[in-house]
This record gives structure tokens, C-alpha cells and sequence, in this order.
């Protein structure tokens, strides 16, 4: 015998959710709509490819490949195509409550048969049956929770990744005289080298080597303005190959040698 049993701690569907339109729209750049309508829905803009922009009363939102918008529709004054072309699904749906996050964009790779998903629901929301027409809201809701699933791991990800370079850069501080190795930096982070430099740049802007230099020099220049080491002794406190390569990388970041702040 097998049995295994789960259950919910509190109610996890989107209650009360009814789903009234769905437009599937390929748009070219005569694409302009100003929208004078007043509703009490919501509208859930799933870009595809292309570029558009949405803009209410207060807030521009420009919508390029796989990204995800739901906003009040009665917020919404204008849409359109701003590029060669712009590809999107377009959902009018009602809803009990405010589960969702409103007016806030999201970057979004598609979820599993996504594409097929979104055609069923275009589908059966027109037919007759309501069993068809309760299977397309079904469809959305799952979808939604797709979404709203993925993105949660993705956040959760970005979080993970954002205290893995915080440490780093922790450790960066500690040793500034060191001069300590990107791939040294990465076996403490714990991960592989390529992953390590994609993460920290995603995180910082800079590359792990770029932000440590800068750490490095910057504690140069404020030694030698203070006037506790001179050029050649912040090179070697500093674990540079040479007082030259040392005066060249901080002029470089400064635009100025270090020899200037020397009194």
C-alpha cells in the first residue's frame, strides 16, 4: 500500500477571478491606441517580442520581450507600438481581491508551454461550451501562478546571488593589501570562475577585478593624503608588481599620479 497526503495551510488560488477578454495582437508601428474607457478589471500584458509602451495618468512603462504588466484598466490612457514591431497577449480579467502586483514591470522568461497555454485560452474562451469557457479561465490561472511561481524563484535567486557578492566584497575590504585573485574569489564564493564574474557584474555593474582595483586604489589615496606612506611604500603595502605599475593604474583611475598628493 501507498499513500501520501498534502494539504494546504491557507487558501493558495486566486479567488473569484473571472477572465472577460483576450486579444492576441502582432503590431506594426501604426499601432497608437488612447484609451478612453472606464472599467473596474485588470489587464495583464505579457509582451512576446518587440517593443511597446503602456502609459497611465502617472506612469510609463516600456514593454520589450518577455516582459509581464498588470494594471488597473481604468489607469490605462495609452498603448502603443514603438518599434519596427510589437508582439503581445493582451487579458482583461476581474478579481476578488488585490493578490496581485499592480503596476510593477516584470522581466520574465517564458514558462513551460507558455505559448501553447496562452493560444488555449484564446481559444476556448470564444466557444460555446462553458465547460470550454471555464477551462480558458482555469488555463489563466494557471498560468498566472506560473508566473508569479517563476518569479519568486528568480527573486529568490538574485537575493541568493546579492549575499554571495556582499561576502566577497566583505572579504575584498579585509584584504586590500593582498591583492587577491579573481579566481581565489570565486573558490570563496563558491562557485565556478565564468558563473562567479557573471553574478558579481549582474550585482555591482563592475567586474569582480574592476571593483577590487578600485578598493585597493582608493585605500592608496587615502593613505598617501593622509601622508602615512609615500608612492613606492603604498605600492609594496599594496602588493603592486612595481611602483610604475602602481603609479600608472592609479592615475588611470584618478586622472592624476599618485605623486601629486604627496606634500
Amino acid at each position: 500500500m501507498f499513500e501520501e497526503y498534502s494539504a494546504a495551510i491557507s487558501p493558495s488560488a486566486l479567488p473569484g477571478l473571472i477572465l472577460k477578454r483576450v486579444w492576441h495582437v502582432k503590431a506594426d508601428r501604426s499601432y497608437d491606441v488612447f484609451r478612453h474607457k472606464q472599467g473596474d478589471g485588470l489587464i495583464l500584458l505579457r509582451t512576446i517580442s518587440g517593443c511597446g509602451e503602456l502609459l497611465t495618468g502617472c506612469e510609463h512603462f516600456a514593454l520589450t520581450g518577455n516582459t509581464l504588466l498588470i494594471v488597473r484598466e481604468d489607469d490605462i490612457t495609452r498603448y502603443r507600438c514603438v518599434a519596427d514591431d510589437w508582439h503581445f497577449y493582451w487579458l482583461e480579467f476581474c478579481l476578488e481581491d488585490d493578490s496581485l502586483p499592480l503596476s510593477k514591470l516584470f522581466s520574465l522568461h517564458p514558462v513551460s508551454r507558455e505559448n501553447i497555454h496562452l493560444d488555449n485560452i484564446l481559444s476556448m474562451l470564444r466557444r460555446n461550451s462553458r465547460v470550454d469557457r471555464d477551462f480558458a479561465t482555469a488555463t489563466f490561472v494557471f498560468l498566472v501562478n506560473s508566473w508569479l511561481h517563476s518569479l519568486a524563484v528568480e527573486q529568490e535567486v538574485c537575493s541568493s546571488h546579492r549575499e554571495i557578492v556582499r561576502k566577497v566584497i566583505d572579504r575584498m575590504h579585509e584584504r586590500l593589501r593582498d591583492n587577491w585573485a579573481v579566481p581565489d574569489m570565486a573558490r570563496y564564493a563558491g562557485m565556478g570562475e565564468r558563473n562567479f564574474r557573471e553574478v558579481f557584474n549582474n550585482e555591482t555593474g563592475y567586474s569582480p577585478k574592476k571593483y577590487y582595483d578600485s578598493l585597493r586604489l582608493d585605500y592608496a589615496r587615502a593613505l598617501l593624503t593622509e601622508g602615512k606612506c609615500t608612492v613606492q611604500e603604498a605600492s609594496d603595502a599594496l602588493n603592486f608588481n612595481s611602483p610604475f605599475y602602481f603609479s600608472r593604474a592609479f592615475k588611470r583611475h584618478f586622472g592624476m599620479p599618485p605623486s601629486t598628493l604627496i606634500v
